[in-house]
């Protein structure tokens, strides 16, 4: 049988049955949600801990992907290949990563998704010893990564889903307001719907000020909004999340 890596795998997928692509996309809808559930077998102290970790500890932390498959392999109700795929999304390209230092092909179309995901995810959420990066901070660092950490094709596919602006990017517009991106947009990447929370002294803004920029509201007669740049999460005072519910 030839053997077929990531990006034949997908086209693989994309070609499908739709009763095909149903399951794959459940399938890694439940990887991303199920792959780290081992961390629940972890000590509170180790996840919580505000600080680097010790060697122990960093070993500590890596057995959550076995924890994981561990559990998956015997929770009822969930696809047979579930608990093997959970042990993959640490993995990396070029085999520097976790449990078992896999490469290229050996990770797979899923596994190599799962990690992109997974260290998405990761960069962006609330952790006690990092401060959230913003989302396209994230996708930044991902992209250097690509061909040595991540498959670098699905790099490329993942940024162009969530665009140069993912949802709950916090931005500086050039009026110096500062806002929350709710909204992509599919064919003008640069020009999302975005919610402005603060004025340009950094005040809460009640309501709020709702601008869809590929309609080009102006700042002034001469001057059409645009996104100045993207900032970190950590440094607004309003949770994008509360407002995004």
């Amino acid at each position: 049988m030839q053997r077929c890596g990531p990006q034949a795998r997908e086209r693989q997928v994309r070609q499908a049955p739709r009763d095909g692509r149903d399951q794959a996309l459940e399938l890694l809808g439940l990887l991303g949600l199920l792959q780290d559930i081992g961390k629940t077998r972890l000590p509170a102290a180790l996840l919580e801990k505000n600080g680097p970790l010790t060697p122990e500890e960093v070993e500590l932390a890596k057995s959550h992907v076995q924890h994981s498959a561990d559990i998956l392999a015997t929770t009822v109700g969930v696809p047979k290949n579930l608990a093997a795929l959970a042990l993959l999304h640490h993995e990396r390209q070029d085999g520097s990563g976790y449990p078992r230092g896999l490469k290229g092909e050996q990770i797979g179309l899923y596994g190599s998704i799962a990690a992109i995901a997974d260290t998405f995810d990761a960069l962006t959420a609330t952790r006690p010893y990092a401060e959230p990066m913003s989302p396209s901070n994230a996708l930044s660092y991902i992209y250097r990564e690509r061909g040595h950490g991540f498959h670098g094709e699905l790099v490329e596919q993942f940024i162009q889903c969530v665009g140069a602006f993912p949802v709950g990017s916090v931005v500086e517009l050039n009026s110096g307001e500062i806002g929350i991106v709710i909204t992509q947009n599919l064919v003008r990447r640069l020009k999302p719907r975005v919610m402005v929370v603060l004025d340009t002294n950094g005040n809460p803004l009640r309501p709020q000020k709702i601008l869809d920029l590929d309609k080009d509201p102006k700042v002034s007669p001469e001057e059409p909004y645009r996104i100045r740049r993207t900032l970190e999460q950590g440094k607004l005072k309003i949770d994008p999340n509360d407002l995004l519910l």
